[in-house]
């Protein structure tokens, strides 16, 4: 047996559709699997200009995807990705831009009534 190393690193994650407590996070496959398959990635995440960065990630997660759940509302996140093989987990690649956890512009929760004899006015 032989020649088997940890995969490389993923290319930095890229955040979308961000809300106030969600994001999503994609990323690029490593250039090399180290020479066996890649199971899955790690994903962890570091707060605003902190150094400690946290494991988000139970399992390694199979696809190149991962749906983060429970930010707090206009926190910066930075979030780095990192590859798992059989032989163990690879380096971590660079971290994403910084993402604020806010809704877009123009979303609002608050429902709104339109009637034709009325104005409506947005608050």
């Amino acid at each position: 047996m032989g020649g088997t190393d940890p995969p490389g690193p993923p290319s930095a994650p890229t955040a979308s559709d961000v809300t106030k407590d969600s994001c999503t996070l994609s990323w690029g496959a490593p250039e090399s699997d180290g020479g066996a398959e890649i199971v899955g990635y790690h994903v962890e995440r570091c707060l605003g200009q902190s150094n400690r960065w946290i494991r988000i990630t139970k399992d390694p997660v199979p696809d190149r995807t991962f749906a983060v759940k429970e930010l707090i509302e206009d926190n910066v996140y930075e979030f780095r990705v990192y590859a798992v093989n059989k032989v163990g987990d690879g380096p971590v690649g660079p971290s994403s831009e910084p993402v604020t956890a806010r809704d877009p512009w123009g979303m609002s929760t608050t429902p709104i009534y339109l009637s034709p004899y009325k104005y409506c006015r947005l608050a």
